[in-house]
């Protein structure tokens, strides 16, 4: 699977739970911006809602992801854990 994929993937379940499409997003962007969009996404939210994607996208986020993360930052370690996992 390619890393737009994966990011693809990622938008799509945070598009489902809290309406935010990351796709049309700079990645940039930090993850407590994200609380802009959708004010139910605190940052213990946010940290339930990755939990959540380790599971959905069979992928570890444990390596130092935060609400002070861009989306760049974290579709990289979606994309290299991802890459792990399947070589």
């Amino acid at each position: 699977m390619t890393r737009d994929e994966l990011k693809k993937q990622f938008s799509d379940l945070l598009n489902e739970r809290y309406n935010i499409d990351i796709m049309d997003l700079d990645e940039s962007t930090k993850a407590v911006d994200l609380a802009k969009l959708n004010q139910k996404l605190d940052s213990i939210e946010f940290l339930t809602f990755l939990f959540d994607a380790e599971d959905q996208l069979g992928v570890s986020l444990s390596e130092g992801i935060n609400v002070n993360s861009d989306l760049k930052e974290i579709i990289d370690t979606i994309y290299n854990s991802y890459k792990e996992k399947n070589e």
